[in-house]
């Protein structure tokens, strides 16, 4: 790695709802999330499910068959990781590369991205909410030999 390139932070957020019913299913998504925008989010989602055709199997297990009282599965660690680390992360995985093989004389460049999503399923009477986190590390790269 001779530099860095360019560093990029983003937070943001968005909201993506699924609606089942009558065994049809209509999605929609918003990154506005003033109350306004998530109605007229979950409305539109409602409006799909009307005109989608209707799957038997689409759809939340019936409620008999969820799984209520899951044990905490400890699955949910934050990460903290400032810009100077994930620069060190994505430069280290650079360098793994080219040492893995010598027929990789080139990259073009790693990355390094963190993303924290929240899933929500309500199904009368009850909520069933999964924590995502998925921090990934990218690396492309190019050997300059013909064919590669």
């Amino acid at each position: 790695m001779a530099e860095v390139e360019n560093v990029e932070f983003n937070s943001d957020g968005a909201l993506g709802i699924t609606v089942y019913h009558q065994n049809r299913k209509g999605s929609a998504s918003s990154t506005d999330l003033s109350p306004d925008a998530i109605k007229r989010t979950v409305q539109a989602a409602i409006d799909i499910a009307r005109y989608t055709s209707p799957d038997p199997f689409a759809g939340p297990a019936d409620a008999e068959l969820l799984a209520y009282d899951a044990p905490d599965l400890d699955l949910y660690h934050p990460w903290e990781i400032d810009a100077d680390r994930a620069i060190e992360l994505a430069a280290q995985a650079e360098q793994a590369s080219l040492r893995a093989d010598k027929r990789i004389t080139n990259t073009e460049g790693g990355s390094f991205n963190s993303h924290v999503g929240i899933k929500s399923l309500w199904q009368q009477p009850r909520y069933v909410t999964e924590l995502l986190l998925k921090p990934s590390l990218a690396l492309q790269q190019r050997d300059c030999r013909a064919g590669w």
